[in-house]
């Protein structure tokens, strides 16, 4: 059986920033479960379950190391400074094109765990707010 690769292709951050952490991870179509996904055909990979979770994300704004590490450190000051609990050392790159794709249109983006979060929602004249942990 062949299953197609899914977007996003996900790069743990120390991979990214040139630490020598160099696994990624390409997920599963949701049609299938751990039990019945097709066994990978190099003994290099295996598959794993993630259990869910939330993450906030933002677009990758450059596209080199020393530039997207800042972003991830600015993005994290930005969520605590907004009540949010961001896993630190927890963030990924999310890359979404094909290897064929011209990378001037690349699309690529930043997610960060969440441990804590604030969610909220407005209802007419009144701001609901949840805190999520």
């Amino acid at each position: 059986m062949v299953v197609p690769i899914t977007a996003p292709l996900f790069m743990p951050g120390a991979a990214v920033i040139g630490l020598p952490k160099t696994r990624m991870q390409l997920i599963l179509p949701s049609d299938f479960d751990l039990s019945d996904a097709p066994p990978p055909l190099d003994s290099r990979l295996r598959l794993v379950e993630i259990p869910q979770h939330v993450c906030a994300v933002q677009s990758v704004l450059k596209k080199d190391s020393s530039a997207i590490e800042k972003q991830v450190g600015s993005f994290m000051e930005t969520l605590q400074h907004d009540n949010h609990t961001a896993e630190k050392g927890n963030w990924q790159v999310l890359h979404y094109r094909a290897p064929w794709f011209n990378p001037m249109f690349n699309s690529d983006e930043i997610a960060i765990g969440l441990r804590k979060y604030i969610h909220c929602r407005e209802n007419r004249h009144t701001l609901w707010c949840t805190e999520y942990n």
